[in-house]
């Protein structure tokens, strides 16, 4: 009964979410129900405004650069008007202690991002993390821009895309 709840309430507020998406549901082998949205060409403003106001909801970015950076940023943020302010997540990928970054904070808009991460895991890895970046739209939807470490002046470059809303690939 609490699945069946929890599928009617997600289904009511993807129905009330503003944006032009294509939601499907669908039911895991062990009764776990997933929602699968495909935004194709939607701009990122249309993306803010599906997600419901004030609430979390977890989200996948992913960086790159030509130093070989691929990052997943797997994200937690909380839609604030045209604004998603980020409240947690991890980063993944070819970034040193992979699994062991905390994010810290940052803002994203459909013009605008700035990330914050700590590394949080064993080792010696440089931290914090700052990663800044814009988009002109109707671009597709990456922001360019630069990061680096605390005394590094954020002097290396990075394209970051918005992947999915739910966890990273």
């Amino acid at each position: 009964m609490y699945k069946t709840l929890l599928s009617l309430l997600l289904g009511i507020l993807f129905v009330a979410a503003p944006a032009l998406a294509e939601v499907q549901y669908h039911v895991t082998p062990d009764g776990e129900i997933v929602a699968d949205a495909t935004y194709g060409d939607l701009d990122l403003s249309g993306v803010i405004e599906s997600l419901p106001e004030g609430r979390s909801v977890t989200f996948c970015m992913n960086s790159t650069s030509i130093y070989g950076i691929d990052w997943f940023w797997e994200l937690e943020g909380v839609r604030n008007g045209m604004q998603v302010d980020i409240v947690g997540g991890n980063i993944t990928g070819t970034i040193c202690g992979s699994g062991g970054w905390d994010v810290t904070g940052g803002t994203i808009t459909a013009t605008s991002m700035t990330m914050s991460a700590q590394y949080v895991g064993g080792g010696s890895c440089a931290t914090p993390l700052n990663l800044i970046g814009s988009r002109n739209p109707p671009a597709p939807r990456v922001w360019s821009g630069t990061y680096g470490w605390y005394g590094s002046n954020n002097d290396f470059p990075h394209d970051t895309e918005f992947v999915n809303i739910g966890p990273c690939p």
